[in-house]
Formats: structure tokens, C-alpha cells, sequence
């Protein structure tokens, strides 16, 4: 029993569900198999019978192993149920859903090869910076691979996208939708609108108030345009760095999308979309519309962004920049926080080109209408200089 102990604790699992009557054992007394997995620290949650009626049971029951009034707050998914988690995260928001797979030597039998064995230790879901996420916030690969329990003797680690089907059968033998409900509700509402405290995903900063609006209460409908490959056509890295040496003759150095350069005026033709000008001036004739420029450029280029579209006539109530985390993180963050200071409005339409980022902007709109705090939500994937609405 104590090696079983040593495995399940490595899994993160605390909670324990005791077969009383194995089948091809004789019965064992409930209570002593109780007294010893509790001195391990686990919790005793029920006792099946035996493990044909502990599947049958829970097939059958199809009710969530979280009652009404638990609090999902106080629950540890990273010490189990870290696959409801995950894939709680991958309906709502369109995240991918990884494994963190540790892989190592079958026992040595004496055979002339010994084979590559697997064992699941935690599931994720994976951002579009390349970190992971799970309950405890965003993460890293390193943090991952050093923080993750696993039983065997693990050679190397490995990170595998998964079905939601292979997820949910990954970590347990019974039927989990109840509980994906459950959890989905709880995420749903832990990152209510009309808090002021930290969401699980975004902390809510003070709302910035140093451009004001003229009749910001009468706005019903959110307009927002991205800025690169949307509105303007500007250059990408690998021809505008070529671009740069020829017109200066000198090599660029540094980083792009967050170099001023990559701006000037006097070196890159930066026209406009024809397309999206038209959808621009559409919501900008309408007074009930706040209309915004929202990019992944970070703040300390505003002066170069806002020339350009200046140059261009392109006028907006607010320009809104990435405050250093990933792209579309902030997006959501920022439309967050102008749904919770500005309740009259209950439509947003998003015009952006970036294709990894258009599902998870769409599963966050559909989940802010069923939320309450939306009545629709448009968003527009721009590609080729062309606006299609998914």
C-alpha cells in the first residue's frame, strides 16, 4: 500500500474513493483501509463496493462530485481535477489543451531493448505567447517541467496538444461533464465584471481617464480596430528590415514591432485598407459608437502610431495600448474594464487580422453575452486587406 500512497501522491490527487470489495479480493474492512489512507492526509469520499459498481455508479449517477454550495475557491486543481479544469478553460476561452508528459524505460527484463513508457502528470491549456495556464495563473515551460510530480523515474518531458476527448479520459474513468458545468459556472463568474477584486485571468487596474469622451454615457455600441495589417498596411519585420538598409544603409538592430523605426514615415509607405476605411468611417457616423484604436504596439511608440494615422485623417475616442502582457490577453482586459465603467454599452464589433488570436476573441464574446454583459458581438477577421465576419 505504501508504494500506492507514493504514486497518488505524486499525481497531486488528495482526495481518495475506497473500493471496499475489489474484485478477485476478499472484502477488506472499510475502516482500516480509512484510518491508513487518512494518516496519508487524503479524503475519504465514498465507498463503491467494488470497482464494477463504482464505474456503473458513476456513469450512472451523471451528477457533478461538487455539490451546490461547494466553494471552488477553496479548491486545489492542481491536486487533482486539473483536466476539468483545462478543458473548462478550452470551451470558454478556445485555449488549446496540452498534457505535460513525463516519459521513461520500461523495467529492465533482461531483453535486448527496453521501450519509451509515458505518464501524464498535469493538464493545461496553451496561450498564444507560448506560456501555459492553469489554476494557479499563467506559467512557463520551465516552471512546468520543474514544479510537475511524477511516479517513475522520468528521463525526459514533453508537452502533447490533446483532444478534449483524450483529456477528460486521461485523468479519470468517469463520465466529468457535470463537473465541467460546475467549474465553467464557477470561472464564469469568478471573473464577474462588477468586482473590483483580481480575476482569475486579468487583474482589473483603475480605468485610465486621461482622454475624455464627449457623451461617453450615450455610447451603447464598442467599435474596435486593430492597428497593424487592419487599418494600416505596415511593414513586416523581414521586408522592412531590408526596406530600412536599403533607404539608410545601415543594418537594423534590435527588435521590431517594439522599435519606433518601424514607424518612420520618412523610410515606410504605410497606406491604408480600403476595406477597413469603410468600415471605419461607417461606425464612426454613428454618435452612439465608441469608436477605439486597439493594438499590440506597447505605449512608449503612441507618438509614432498616432502619427501615422494622422497622417491617414483617422480620428478615435480612445488609443489603447498593450501594457506588457501578451496580445490578446490585453485585449480582453481592455474590453473588460470599458464594459465595467461603461454599462450602457452592450455591443461590440472587432476588426483584427492576427488569425491565432480571432477564436479565442470570439469564445470570449460569446461568453461575455452569456454572462450578461453583451447582447452581441462581432468580430471581423481581416485577411488579404479584407474584413470576413467568423
Amino acid at each position: 500500500m505504501d508504494a500506492a500512497v507514493k504514486y497518488v501522491k505524486s499525481r497531486g490527487y488528495s482526495t481518495m474513493y475506497l473500493l471496499a470489495s475489489p474484485i478477485g479480493v476478499n472484502k477488506i474492512d472499510l475502516d482500516v483501509l480509512t484510518d491508513f489512507y487518512k494518516k496519508y492526509g487524503f479524503e475519504i469520499i465514498k465507498d463503491y463496493g467494488n470497482s464494477r459498481g463504482m464505474v456503473s455508479q458513476l456513469e450512472e449517477n451523471g451528477e457533478s462530485k461538487f455539490s451546490d454550495d461547494y466553494d471552488l475557491s477553496k479548491h486545489s486543481f492542481t491536486s487533482g481535477d486539473c483536466d476539468i479544469y483545462a478543458v473548462s478553460l478550452h470551451r470558454l476561452y478556445g485555449y488549446p489543451l496540452y498534457v505535460v508528459r513525463g516519459w521513461y524505460l520500461e523495467p529492465d527484463l533482461g531483453q535486448d531493448e527496453r521501450e519509451w513508457e509515458y505518464e501524464d502528470s498535469h493538464a493545461v491549456v496553451k496561450l498564444p505567447n507560448g506560456n501555459y495556464l492553469d489554476s494557479h495563473g499563467e506559467t512557463t515551460e520551465a516552471e512546468l517541467r520543474q514544479n510537475c510530480a511524477f511516479s517513475n523515474d522520468i528521463a525526459k518531458i514533453t508537452f502533447e496538444p490533446v483532444s478534449e476527448g483524450e483529456m477528460l479520459s486521461i485523468f479519470s474513468c468517469q463520465d466529468q461533464e457535470a463537473d465541467v458545468q460546475k467549474v465553467m459556472d464557477y470561472l464564469k463568474k469568478s471573473n464577474n465584471l462588477s468586482e473590483s477584486d483580481n480575476s482569475t485571468f486579468y487583474s482589473y487596474s483603475d480605468l485610465n481617464e486621461e482622454r475624455e469622451v464627449e457623451g461617453i454615457n450615450d455610447k451603447t455600441k464598442l467599435s474596435i480596430f486593430d492597428f497593424d495589417k487592419t487599418l494600416v498596411m505596415t511593414p513586416e519585420p523581414e521586408e522592412g528590415m531590408k526596406k530600412w538598409k536599403d533607404k539608410t544603409g545601415k543594418q537594423w538592430k534590435g527588435r521590431w514591432w517594439e522599435n519606433p523605426n518601424s514607424l518612420n514615415t520618412d523610410v515606410f509607405d504605410m497606406p491604408t485598407n480600403p476595406s477597413v476605411i469603410s468600415a471605419y468611417k461607417k461606425e464612426k457616423s454613428n454618435s452612439n459608437n465608441l469608436v477605439v484604436m486597439m493594438t499590440g504596439r506597447i505605449k512608449a511608440l503612441s507618438n509614432n502610431v498616432e502619427k501615422v494615422l494622422n497622417m491617414h485623417g483617422l480620428k478615435f475616442d480612445d488609443y489603447l495600448y498593450k501594457d506588457g502582457a501578451e496580445t490578446s490577453s490585453d485585449k480582453m482586459k481592455k474590453m473588460e474594464l470599458a464594459l465595467k465603467y461603461n454599462p450602457n454599452i452592450r455591443w461590440i464589433t472587432m476588426y483584427d487580422d492576427r488569425s491565432e488570436h480571432i477564436l479565442i476573441f470570439k469564445n470570449w464574446g460569446n461568453t461575455m453575452i452569456d454572462m450578461g454583459y453583451l447582447d452581441k458581438f462581432e468580430i471581423y477577421h481581416v485577411k488579404n486587406g479584407k474584413p470576413f465576419i467568423v
